[in-house]
């Protein structure tokens, strides 16, 4: 078993607050948002108090922070009544599947208390800011209660702010209060800065969650990644974390140190104690 030493690593010891209240102050220039700063009070605590850590003991139920998933392109009808029967089984948190199956698992879990969650613009995020747009409203119309869009790595590396902040904004804005978006960065394509940055227009576009990777690239989340975006968005979003967890001792550790949502198609082994 790997210790990831989360607890060890530079955002959680607050020695990137420097780092990233410089970059808050260069993109308030940029994006013309004068307060920004205002939305990250807790890189002014030094002690880390601020964390919101749960003591959570080696046989917890990980169930609520699973986001059960089937993202498969030749994934058949039968996949996803069996990944909603193990959602129901579980108590997972939510299912996360794309576009296309999202009134199929509405219609499947319904009275169940198990969220659906839809994808925008998967995995690639190179669609146009309307068809995200438009495509988030058809999700919400065919019942889903979590959107999980994809960031324009593109645009970010041609360093275009405002374009990733009006983008993130646009799709946070479509979906109603009752929904709650998370934002997929795909940290295996990205710098150190890059998702600093894309953290903190996040935060000031209102998305609710940050999230590491689709699980489709070249690699996912990483304790190093996950470092990095708790470290940025203190209590103003939460961490999703996604892309290759499926061991249930890597899944507790992200957990203890402070991110809220596990993305894996791993649940069941995840939440089954042997």
């Amino acid at each position: 078993m790997t210790d990831l030493h989360m607890t060890a690593r530079p955002g959680y010891t607050g020695q990137l607050n420097g780092k990233i209240l410089e970059r808050i102050r260069f993109l308030s220039k940029e994006l013309d948002l004068p307060n920004l700063e205002d939305k990250f009070p807790h890189l002014k605590v030094t002690d880390g108090s601020w964390r919101r850590v749960a003591s959570i003991p080696d046989d917890a139920d990980l169930a609520e922070y699973i986001d059960h998933t089937q993202l498969k392109a030749d994934a058949p009808h039968a996949a996803f009544v069996q990944l909603c029967d193990e959602a129901k089984r579980f108590h997972f948190k939510a299912v996360a599947v794309n576009c296309a199956q999202v009134k199929r698992c509405v219609e499947l879990l319904a009275g169940s208390g198990v969220r659906v969650g839809g994808s925008v613009s998967f995995p690639l995020g190179q669609t146009t800011t309307a068809v995200k747009v438009a495509e988030a409203m058809d999700e919400v119309n065919n019942g889903a209660l979590d959107m999980d869009m994809m960031l324009n790595v593109a645009e970010l590396k041609n360093k275009d702010y405002r374009y990733i902040y009006n983008d993130i904004k646009a799709v946070c804005g479509a979906c109603p209060p009752h929904v709650t978006t998370k934002v997929i960065f795909e940290i295996c394509l990205l710098t150190e800065e890059e998702i600093i940055d894309t953290a903190i227009m996040c935060v000031a576009a209102g998305a609710h969650y940050v999230k590491t990777s689709t699980g489709f690239s070249t690699g996912g989340a990483t304790p190093a990644a996950v470092d990095i975006m708790l470290a940025v968005v203190g209590n103003a979003a939460l961490v999703k974390a996604s892309g290759g967890i499926r061991d249930r001792r890597t899944a507790l550790q992200f957990v203890r140190a402070g991110v809220r949502r596990i993305g894996t198609s791993a649940g069941v082994a995840i939440c089954t104690i042997s």
